[in-house]
C-alpha cells in the first residue's frame, strides 16, 4: 500500500510541475508579465454602448492600449450618472526620443494643457463595437469629472461625434420648424391659387400673344415698305439720269421731265405715310418697338430729305449740273 501511495504522489507532483511549465512559457513567453504599463481613468456622462472590457485604446490610428474596467457610479448630489472607464496603456507602443519622465503620469499634465482628451470612436458600423480614441482638442476645455474620486489619473473626455449630433437635433425647436414649415407651404399655395395670381398669368398669356401678333404684321409691313424704298431710289435714279440727258440737250424744262418728278414725289409721299403707319404701331409697342422706331425714324427723315429734293428739282432741274445757286 506504501508503494503505490508513493506513486500517485509522485505523479501528482510531476502533473503538477508540467501544469506549472506551461503557465510560466505562456506568461513569460508573451511578454506582458515583464511590460511597463500605466493605467489611466476616463469618464464618459453618456452611453458607451459598444465598449467592452478588452477594447482597443488609439492614438491617432495606433494601438497603444486596452480598456481593463468600466463601471457605473452615482452622484447624489448632482442626481446624476458618470461612467468611469480605466484604461491600460503600454508607453514601450510609442518610442520616446529624450530622458524618460521621473514618475508615471508626470507628462500627463503637459499633455492635457495641450488638449489631450478622449474620445469614444466606432470601430465597425456593422457591429457597433466602440474605442477609446487619444487625441489633441485644443479648442475644447479640460473637463475632469472624476474629480477628487478618480482611481487613476484622469484624461478628460469630449463627447463623440454622434453624441455631439444628437445633441443638437434635440436642442432644435422641432415642433416650431415644423410649425414655419406648414405656414410658408400654405402661403404659398395661396399665393399660388390666388385670383390675383391667375388673372396675371392669364394678362401675361394675352400679352405674350398681342406682342407675337404685332411682330407679325410688323414683319408683313417691312417687306412692302423695303420695295417701295427701293422704287422710290430707283426712281431718283432715273430722274437723275433724264434730268441730265434734258439739261445736255438745251436749258428748259421738258414735259416728261415734270411727270417724272411727280411720279417720285407721289412715290415719297406713299413711303412716307408707310412709315407713319408703322411708327405709330411701334409706338403703342414701345417695349418691343423701341429699336425698329429708331430705325424708322431715320428713314422718315430721308424721305423728307427725298421730297425736299426733288421739290427743288422740280423748281430748279439745272441744279444736277451746275450745282445749287450759292454753292
Amino acid at each position: 500500500m506504501g508503494r503505490a501511495a508513493s506513486k500517485t504522489m509522485i505523479g501528482a507532483f510531476v502533473l503538477g510541475a508540467v501544469a506549472l511549465a506551461v503557465i510560466a512559457v505562456v506568461i513569460f513567453g508573451s511578454g506582458k508579465f515583464f511590460t511597463s504599463k500605466q493605467l489611466f481613468e476616463l469618464n464618459f456622462e453618456g452611453s458607451v454602448q459598444g465598449l467592452d472590457i478588452g477594447s482597443p485604446v488609439i492614438f491617432r490610428g495606433v494601438k497603444i492600449g486596452s480598456v481593463t474596467d468600466i463601471t457605473l457610479e452615482f452622484q447624489p448630489k448632482e442626481l446624476s450618472f458618470r461612467i468611469p472607464v480605466t484604461i491600460e496603456i503600454e508607453p514601450d507602443k510609442a518610442r520616446r526620443l529624450g530622458p524618460p519622465p521621473g514618475k508615471t503620469g508626470e507628462l500627463l499634465k503637459p499633455l492635457i494643457d495641450r488638449g489631450l482628451r478622449g474620445q469614444l470612436q466606432t470601430t465597425s458600423y456593422v457591429t457597433g463595437q466602440l474605442a477609446v480614441a487619444l487625441d489633441f482638442f485644443p479648442d475644447k476645455p479640460a473637463k475632469l469629472l472624476g474629480g477628487a474620486h478618480a482611481r487613476y489619473p484622469e484624461i478628460p473626455t469630449v463627447p463623440s461625434m454622434f453624441a455631439q449630433l444628437t445633441k443638437t437635433v434635440q436642442e432644435l425647436p422641432i415642433e416650431e420648424l415644423f410649425a414655419k414649415l406648414d405656414s410658408t407651404i400654405g402661403a404659398i399655395n395661396e399665393l399660388v391659387n390666388s385670383d390675383e395670381t391667375q388673372a396675371s398669368v392669364r394678362s401675361l398669356n394675352q400679352t405674350l400673344k398681342h406682342a407675337s401678333a404685332v411682330m407679325k404684321s410688323i414683319e408683313s409691313r417691312i417687306g412692302p415698305l423695303a420695295a417701295s424704298l427701293q422704287t422710290t431710289s430707283d426712281g431718283i435714279n432715273a430722274v437723275a439720269g433724264k434730268v441730265s440727258d434734258s439739261l445736255s440737250g438745251d436749258k428748259g424744262v421738258p414735259v416728261q421731265f415734270q411727270q417724272t418728278l411727280e411720279t417720285a414725289r407721289k412715290t415719297l409721299v406713299q413711303a412716307e405715310e408707310a412709315l407713319a403707319a408703322v411708327h405709330a404701331m411701334a409706338e403703342e409697342n414701345s417695349n418691343m418697338g423701341f429699336e425698329l422706331g429708331n430705325a424708322l425714324n431715320e428713314m422718315s427723315r430721308s424721305m423728307r430729305s427725298l421730297r425736299v429734293m426733288s421739290d427743288y428739282l422740280e423748281r430748279h432741274p439745272e441744279a444736277l449740273l451746275m450745282g445749287k445757286k450759292g454753292q
